[in-house]
C-alpha cells in the first residue's frame, strides 16, 4: 500500500521495511543511548516543574513581565540610580533571580554602593559605555555567556536610542 500526501513523500510499507533490513548500520537502541549521552545526565526525566527560561534585553517597560518575580528579575544596566534615565526607559536584561542578586551593582552592601559610585562617576564624565561595560564584565565573570543574547538585545536598544554610539568592545 502506498499513500500520497500533499507536500510530502510517503513510501510504501514494503519499501521502508526493505530499507531497514538492508541497512547494517541502523541500530535504533545505540542511537538513543548516544543521544542521551550527548545531552547529559537527567535529560530523560520529565518534570513539569522544570522551566526553560528565555532571557530578553531592552527597555525595562518591554522586558518586565509581571508574575515572574519568584524566579526572574529585571536588571537595569547600568543601575537605575546611576543611569539618569526614566525607570521604564532604562536599559535592562531579564535574569534568574539568584544571578541578579549576586551582581556587584545589586543590593545595599558596601561593595555594591562602591560599584555604583564608580559607575556614577563614569556616567557623569560622559562615559555611559564604560558604566555599561562594568556590568557586562560582571555578568560574564559570574554567569559566563548565559545572558549574551539578552545583552545583545539590550545593546541594540541602547544604540538605537543613542545611549551608546556603538557596541565595540562591550561583549569582549
Amino acid at each position: 500500500m502506498v499513500s500520497f500526501m500533499r507536500g510530502s513523500e510517503v513510501r510504501g510499507r514494503n519499501e521502508v521495511a526493505g530499507a531497514r533490513e538492508g541497512s547494517e548500520s541502523f541500530n535504533p537502541d545505540a542511537r538513543i543511548e548516544r543521544s542521551r549521552g550527548e545531552v547529559g545526565e537527567g535529560a530523560s526525566t520529565f518534570s513539569p516543574n522544570k522551566r526553560v527560561e528565555v532571557y530578553h534585553g531592552g527597555r525595562y517597560g518591554d522586558v518586565f513581565k509581571g508574575g515572574r518575580g519568584d524566579r526572574i528579575e529585571v536588571n537595569h544596566i547600568p543601575p537605575f540610580e546611576v543611569n539618569g534615565l526614566s525607570f521604564r526607559d532604562g536599559p535592562t536584561i531579564s535574569m534568574d533571580k539568584a544571578d541578579h542578586r549576586i551582581m556587584s551593582s545589586t543590593g545595599n552592601s558596601i561593595e555594591a554602593r562602591k560599584h555604583r559610585a564608580k559607575q556614577r562617576e563614569l556616567v557623569e564624565v560622559g562615559d555611559f559605555k564604560g558604566a555599561v561595560k562594568m556590568d557586562i564584565d560582571d555578568i560574564h565573570d559570574k554567569c559566563g555567556d548565559k545572558y549574551d543574547d539578552a545583552l545583545r538585545e539590550m545593546l541594540d536598544y541602547m544604540e538605537e536610542r543613542g545611549y551608546i554610539s556603538d557596541q565595540k568592545g562591550l561583549m569582549e
